[in-house]
């Protein structure tokens, strides 16, 4: 299978490391195959705006892994501190669910 990254960087055509509008809508259009009927480029737009955690107008591949896991809950919260996401209460590091980090 493709991991993650490799799906990333396919569509990152400028390889700066987060979707740019049009690169994400690319990624909608062509790669995911959703016409404008079933999610219309403003619905696109609005969508990049609530995944957009540090608001720099593209999408991370932190930010999607983020909706990916989160869904709706992600939308315009922010980004989820690892101590929050990984239950990690106050320990050193970042503790995951593979590793007991609760």
């Amino acid at each position: 299978g493709t991991t993650p990254q490799v799906l990333f960087s396919r569509w990152d055509k400028d390889n700066g490391g987060t979707l740019d509008h049009a690169e994400f809508k690319r990624l909608v259009r062509a790669g995911l195959k959703i016409p404008p009927r079933d999610l219309p480029d403003e619905d696109i737009a609005l969508l990049i705006h609530a995944l957009d955690d540090d608001d720099n107008g593209a999408l991370s591949i932190a930010e999607l892994a983020d909706f990916v896991e989160r869904g709706a809950a992600t939308f315009h919260s922010g980004p989820v501190s690892e101590h929050a996401a990984w239950g990690d209460h106050g320990h050193a590091g970042m503790h995951g669910p593979m590793d007991g980090g609760a």
